[in-house]
């Protein structure tokens, strides 16, 4: 008696890896909340994404693949060369927003020695400024973090 040949049974599983999986979408209420817990774990733009929730129109001015190719600090500085009352209220929605990390070294670094400090420092920016800490109590503590801050920053 012939015994049986072996047999050799194979399962292939292919995945379509051409399909990205879309990036999750943030309420401007959950960006607030990762803003002001300053916890960007689940979105490391939520700042970013902040002030485009938050401007809608002041950001139509991009494509969305412009935006998304832009950090905090490129959309304050394009917004502020565009419209500079636009850009300072953008600064101030995060500073209120992440105003009780502004005490931690690392976050006051990020948002006003990186993300606005440039804005900040620029020439459209100055009388503008001026006129803004004359009425709000709250931005010369911010502000003058941002104007004395000698730390990285990029040239446009």
């Amino acid at each position: 008696m012939q015994a049986a040949a072996p047999t050799v049974q194979v399962t292939v599983t292919v995945t379509d890896t051409a399909e990205e999986e879309t990036p999750r979408r943030f309420s401007r209420a959950e960006l607030e909340d990762m803003a002001c817990r300053w916890d960007f774990d689940e979105n490391e733009c939520a700042c970013r994404d902040l002030l485009i929730a938050a401007f809608p129109e002041a950001v139509s001015l991009w494509s969305e693949e412009e935006l998304a190719e832009m950090d905090t600090m490129d959309l304050l500085l394009q917004t502020g060369q565009r419209k500079p009352e636009t850009a300072l209220e953008m600064v101030k929605l995060l500073r209120s927003t992440a105003e009780e990390h502004l005490q931690d070294q690392e976050a006051a670094n990020q948002l006003l020695g990186w993300d606005m400090h440039d804005l900040l420092v620029s020439d459209d920016m100055l009388t503008l400024l001026i006129e803004e800490l004359k009425q709000d109590d709250c931005l010369p503590v911010s502000s003058s973090r941002a104007l004395m801050w000698d730390g990285p920053r990029r040239q446009s």
